[in-house]
């Protein structure tokens, strides 16, 4: 009895002992692997990658290489930094927003890397450390009289009068201006009035949604009563940053339209149409980006564009337009348009 325990003592010795060497070989090779990835990712990083890096958020911003100067630096003591960088920005660059995207790029996927910021009056100090060593400084100074030449975009939301409450909301508190469309209906003078108060512009569409009689503009009436029509839609909605007949109407199609135009003309108004503006009712949402990019980078051609474009795609393009607006491009309403069309 006494022979079969110690046998079966020295097995679970045995089987005890190989599960042993087997962890410490996992643990072995698992470490082994470790090790190298660790080392890479905590390497110290040169005066030249972390310039380079710098550059690159710059390029992201549209900073022209005239705003960048390079000065020796005269500071003893710190680390091997040979020179700095006085960076001047124009009023519409935020200098939050550009630290930010900064830090971003330069913590991302890089251990021991860190950026602080100082402000000093007006203007922002930042420096770069790798391994504990000053590898860029920078000043970043906010400067008056300069200004990134970019274009203008409009955009006008042709169905926002179709739109939950919702998504009014989510137009009316963007931080910059797009232009609503309403048809004249008494229905809408309270969100006229919405937009009017939250500072934004709206169009009023002429199109055969009209159904109230003292707004209509009917082929079949006679000029007395286009006029009369007119006179209360310009009253009822002198807010209007502009007005746009759908060439779908009736009354774009019938000859009443030449009298209804000269109407507009005669109080110096404009009476746009839909083909005045660049539509996307049949572009894909990938072919919108691109007309939309080239339109915003394009400096040879008129600087202002408007665009005719559906609440779903612009919410599909809003990525975008944040990148554009980083780089300079201003979104503005429609009254600040160019009084011809684009």
């Amino acid at each position: 009895m006494n022979l079969i325990i110690k046998r079966r003592i020295i097995l679970y010795l045995l089987l005890f002992s190989v599960l042993l060497l087997l962890g410490y070989l996992i643990v072995s090779v698992t470490f082994k692997k470790q090790v190298p990835q660790n080392r890479d990712q905590e390497r110290e990083l040169s005066v030249i990658e972390i310039d380079s890096i710098l550059k690159s958020v710059l390029v992201d911003y549209a900073i022209p290489t005239e705003w960048v100067q390079q000065k020796k630096t005269k500071v003893k003591g710190e680390d091997s930094l040979n020179y700095y960088y006085i960076i001047n920005l124009s009023s519409d660059i935020s200098i939050p927003m550009l630290i930010k995207d900064l830090k971003r790029v330069y913590d991302k996927d890089r251990t021991g890397m860190v950026c602080k910021e100082t402000i000093f009056r007006n203007d922002t100090e930042i420096k770069v450390f790798s391994s504990e060593f000053l590898k860029l400084k920078a000043e970043l100074i906010p400067t008056k009289d300069i200004e990134r030449d970019r274009n203008k975009l409009g955009f006008i939301i042709h169905d926002s009068y179709k739109l939950t409450q919702d998504d009014l909301a989510y137009l009316l508190e963007l931080p910059y201006s797009v232009t609503f469309a309403l048809y004249p209906d008494k229905e809408f003078l309270s969100l006229r009035d919405s937009i009017v108060k939250y500072g934004k512009n709206y169009i009023v569409l002429i199109n055969d949604e009209i159904v109230n009689k003292e707004f209509k503009l009917s082929p079949d009436y006679g000029k007395d009563i286009l006029k009369k029509s007119i006179a209360v839609i310009l009253s009822k909605f002198n807010s209007a940053a502009g007005f746009v007949v759908s060439t779908n109407s009736d009354i774009y199609e019938s000859t009443a339209i030449n009298f209804v135009r000269d109407e507009f003309k005669k109080r110096k108004i404009i009476l746009y149409t839909e083909k005045d503006f660049i539509s996307f009712d049949e572009n894909e949402i990938g072919e919108i980006r691109s007309i939309i990019k080239f339109h915003a980078e394009n400096l040879v051609e008129k600087r202002f564009k408007t665009f005719w474009i559906s609440f779903e795609n612009f919410k599909e393009i809003q990525n975008n337009l944040a990148d554009l607006r980083k780089r300079g491009t201003r979104i503005i309403p429609f009254s600040q348009r160019i009084n011809d069309p684009s």
